[in-house]
């Protein structure tokens, strides 16, 4: 059994418009990069502010609220500083 194979080609401004277009996909892929590391630096900048940095913390992006774990005593910051002195010099740090 022979087969035959037809091929086409696309017109010069239709080849065009595909290119322009797959090339706008690879822009918009670049700029979505550039926001999602933009968001990491944003959100290591607030866990350094916010004292979280090494602790077992976490920042809920979408909501702003910090958890952080805590045992029976309650939060106790690793430069031994009570909770409320760290939360007191995030406003001179502003």
């Amino acid at each position: 059994m022979v087969t035959d194979t037809v091929r086409l080609a696309l017109s010069p401004k239709d080849l065009y418009r595909l290119r322009q277009t797959a090339l706008s996909a690879q822009r918009a892929q670049i700029r979505a990069e550039f926001a999602r590391q933009s968001l990491r630096e944003l959100v290591l900048s607030l866990e350094h502010r916010y004292k979280l940095l090494g602790r077992n913390g976490s920042l809920d992006v979408h909501t702003g609220v910090i958890t952080l774990d805590t045992d029976h005593t309650g939060v106790i910051p690793r430069d031994g500083s009570s909770l409320q002195e760290v939360y007191s010099g995030l406003d001179a740090d502003a």
